[in-house]
C-alpha cells in the first residue's frame, strides 16, 4: 500500500507542472492615515525581484461583521489610485498616489488598499505561480479620535475561551494580544494559553479565540485573562467547569 502510494505521488510530480511564488516587493508604510482635512497620501512600491513586476491596485471598504467582528469588505470609491495599474524594473521603486473623496464622518473611516502582481508566465515555463496580494489597512481619521476597548463577554465551551472585545469609541483599537493563565481552587497554575491580537475597528466588537488543552482546563476552576492593547492592558477572570473543556468529537466513519 506505501509503495503505490508513493509510485503515484511520483507519477503526479512528473505530470503536474511545478509550484512556483511569482515575484516579492514591498509596500511603505505598511499603514496609511489620512489625517483631518488631508485628503491626499502616497505609498511606495519596492520591487525587490529579479524580474519586472507588474501590479494592479484596488480599494475596498473595510468593516467588521456584528457578532464574530469578521472583517468584511465591499466596493467602494472613496478612494482614487493612481496609478490602478503599474510595472516596476527590478530593485527599483514606484509611487502610487492615493486620494480621499468622501464626506468627513465623526467616526473614522477605514479601508484596504490591496496591491496585486498580475504573474508573467514566459513562454516554455513549466510552472503554477501564486500571485503576491497585500492589503494595506487606510485610516481617515475623525477630528477627535478616540479608542475605549472593552471585554463585552467571556465564554468556555468545547475547549475554546471565546473573548469579546469591544471598541466603544471612533477610532480603531489594535488587540496585540490576549493571555490566559488558568488555576485550580487552590491557586495552583494549571495552563497558559495566548492568542494572537488583530484590529478593532470604531464600534465594533471582535471575537479572539484561545484554544485551551482539555486536561489542563478540567483541572482549571478560573482562569485569570489580560487582553493587551499596545502599551495598555485590561484584565478579567472566568469562572470554569470541567463540562466545558471537552473538545467535539470527531466522526469516525
Amino acid at each position: 500500500m506505501k509503495i503505490n502510494m508513493r509510485i503515484s505521488i511520483f507519477a503526479l510530480a512528473l505530470v503536474l507542472p511545478a509550484l512556483a511564488w511569482s515575484g516579492s516587493f514591498r509596500v511603505v508604510p505598511i499603514k496609511v492615515y489620512f489625517e483631518p482635512g488631508i485628503t491626499s497620501a502616497t505609498v511606495k512600491i519596492v520591487n525587490e525581484d529579479s524580474e519586472n513586476l507588474k501590479l494592479e491596485l484596488d480599494a475596498q471598504k473595510w468593516r467588521q461583521s456584528q457578532g464574530s467582528g469578521a472583517d468584511e469588505l465591499s466596493d467602494s470609491k472613496d478612494l482614487i489610485i493612481f496609478p490602478k495599474m503599474l510595472e516596476i524594473e527590478p530593485g527599483k521603486e514606484k509611487i502610487v498616489r492615493l486620494g480621499y473623496r468622501g464626506k468627513p464622518a465623526a467616526k473614522e473611516q477605514t479601508y484596504r488598499l490591496f496591491v496585486k502582481e498580475l504573474p508573467v508566465i514566459k513562454p516554455g515555463e513549466m510552472a503554477l505561480k501564486f500571485a503576491l496580494r497585500i492589503g494595506v489597512p487606510v485610516f481617515v481619521k475623525p477630528l477627535q479620535a478616540k479608542t475605549k476597548l472593552a471585554i463585552a463577554k467571556t465564554e468556555i465551551s468545547d475547549g475554546k475561551l471565546l473573548v469579546w472585545v469591544s471598541n466603544h469609541g471612533n477610532s480603531h483599537a489594535m488587540v496585540t494580544g490576549i493571555q490566559a493563565a488558568g488555576e485550580t481552587a487552590d491557586g495552583i497554575k494549571t495552563l497558559a494559553a495566548d492568542a494572537s491580537g488583530w484590529y478593532v475597528l470604531a464600534g465594533a466588537t471582535r471575537k479572539f479565540i484561545v484554544s485551551l488543552s482539555e486536561k489542563e482546563c478540567a483541572k482549571t476552576k478560573v482562569v485569570h485573562l489580560e487582553v493587551k492593547q499596545d502599551t495598555k492592558s485590561f484584565k478579567s477572570e472566568v469562572s470554569v467547569s470541567s463540562n466545558q473543556c471537552h473538545s467535539p468529537r470527531k466522526h469516525q466513519e
